[in-house]
């Protein structure tokens, strides 16, 4: 049978599992139970991309290792924000880069404004994720914290405002608001994250670890 592990601990009672679609089944409902997510799933050291439907069908054999790895919500906010943090440093470079070439009306200024776009999208979107993943209720944030989440509500606005100039071709104007707004409300926003991550007790950097955390409790073998 197949060797299966979760963060690293074997699972014997896994190994009964012979397709693929099945055992991502019993890895969620051993997920439910100890108050964990599945996040990563990997074959013989392959990633398997968890959303596809072609892996449900895929047979195991007995020399095949999978390895998953399953994370609470406090370790999946703790790597948002963390990836976060790192993408508003790669934002903050996106945008010296736009501003320049939109300042010289550079015709490249398009395509660096589409990158710093997206970037702006997915940081954002880690960036607000610790409140979504903890369920914790806008209402309940201190100062501090609730000031965090309102630099990411005025990047988002600030970078649609030079966004519609640039489109519009007043490219110096939307230099402007780039450089006297989105990077002020950037900078900011990575000022606030230690009290936001404070008060979500998402600040440990052991958070980020999952080796040797898996529980003994038993998971049925498929039927």
């Amino acid at each position: 049978m197949a060797e299966v592990r979760i963060n690293g601990k074997r699972m014997p009672n896994l190994q009964v599992v012979s397709v693929m679609g099945a055992l991502v089944s019993k890895l969620e409902t051993w997920g439910q139970k100890n108050r964990m997510s599945l996040t990563a799933l990997s074959i013989n050291g392959s990633t398997i991309d968890i959303e596809s439907p072609d892996f449900q069908v895929l047979n195991l054999a007995s020399d095949d290792l999978i390895e998953a790895r399953m994370e609470t919500p406090e370790q999946m906010s703790f790597e948002s924000l963390q990836v976060a943090q790192e993408m508003a440093e790669l934002l903050i470079f996106d945008l010296k880069v736009v501003t320049i070439q939109m300042w010289e009306a550079a015709k490249s200024h398009q395509k660096s404004l589409d990158v710093l776009l997206d970037d702006c999208q997915l940081f954002l979107s880690l960036a607000s994720r610790p409140i979504d993943l903890l369920g914790v209720s806008l209402d309940e944030l201190p100062c501090d914290a609730e000031r965090c989440l309102r630099e990411l509500d005025a990047v988002a606005q600030n970078v649609e405002d030079a966004t519609i100039l640039c489109v519009h071709n007043e490219l110096k104007d939307s230099c402007a608001i780039m450089v006297n707004r989105v990077l002020p409300c950037i900078e900011r926003w990575l000022g606030l994250t230690a009290k936001f991550a404070e008060f979500l007790q998402i600040d440990r950097p052991e958070l980020g670890s999952t080796q040797g955390e898996t529980t003994t409790q038993n998971v049925e073998p498929a039927s």
